[in-house]
């Protein structure tokens, strides 16, 4: 035989077959084979918790029902239906984002939702300073979104709470990027004097300036700290004796 004519026989079969199996599929378990991805939904036969309940109106949804729905759209960015649910009633907001161990807005911010989302959040009665493993503002400082931490520096977000200011001196970060944070951190009200204890011994306190001098941060960044006024905890021996004994690591809140 032509293999001109064999390749489109073994094609038609194959989608005879697929169509056949769909059949029986949806004959016996009642479910579609296939599920088409209108945008919003999961382009899978088995959907998520989220996806089933989309197109569910919000003002139908248990408080329950609710929770998951917005975690689902804010880590899906669908901004319609994270409006359309914070149009109900709210008292689900008192519990934390369902599925993760952030706050409402720490959740936002670290699926990288927009301004207008945190400003429903915050409309809607979410705390900015709210802590679970980490504030928001530690979660815009680790993910770099200067839109949001100077949206919650602008609406009450404390920076002296938690380690934001050690975290923009990560030393992964590169020294435009540290720079850049610490103005905003700085401008916006943190102590850049504030201590910190060192892997939780509060005998071992340190500062910024003494974090920046132990993992070499740049001679910019150094200075930049020093003339906005910071000092040293720890004196230069013990620095030292640091530098040799630690490896770097990253100190979160």
């Amino acid at each position: 035989m032509n293999l001109q004519i064999i390749i489109p026989l073994v094609a038609v079969s194959l989608v005879a077959v697929f169509v056949l199996w769909g059949v029986i599929y949806t004959w016996v378990t009642g479910k579609p084979f296939i599920v088409v991805n209108s945008g919003n939904s999961a382009p899978t036969s088995e959907q998520s918790p989220y996806h089933q309940l989309l197109d569910t109106p919000a003002d139908r949804l248990t408080d329950d029902q609710k929770r998951s729905q917005l975690s689902g759209a804010i880590a899906w960015q669908n901004e319609g239906r994270i409006f359309e649910i914070l149009a109900t009633d709210k008292g689900f907001l008192s519990k934390v984002a369902k599925y993760d161990s952030k706050t409402w807005i720490g959740q936002a911010v670290d699926r990288g939702c927009s301004l207008d989302v945190l400003d429903r959040l915050l409309e809607s009665g979410c705390d900015v300073n709210e802590q679970l493993e980490s504030r928001p503002i530690e979660i815009a400082v680790n993910k770099d979104r200067f839109d949001a931490l100077g949206w919650l520096l602008k609406n009450g977000a404390d920076p002296n709470l938690g380690r934001p200011i050690v975290a923009a001196v990560n030393h992964n970060k590169s020294p435009e990027l540290q720079l850049e944070m610490l103005e905003l951190l700085l401008n916006g009200g943190a102590n850049i004097n504030n201590t910190f204890p060192l892997f939780g011994d509060e005998q071992n306190s340190f500062t910024v300036l003494d974090w920046a001098v132990l993992y070499g941060l740049s001679p910019q960044v150094i200075e930049y700290l020093r003339l906005r006024g910071a000092i040293h905890k720890w004196p230069p021996e013990k620095i030292a004796s640091a530098q040799e004994d630690l490896q770097p690591r990253r100190i979160v809140g």
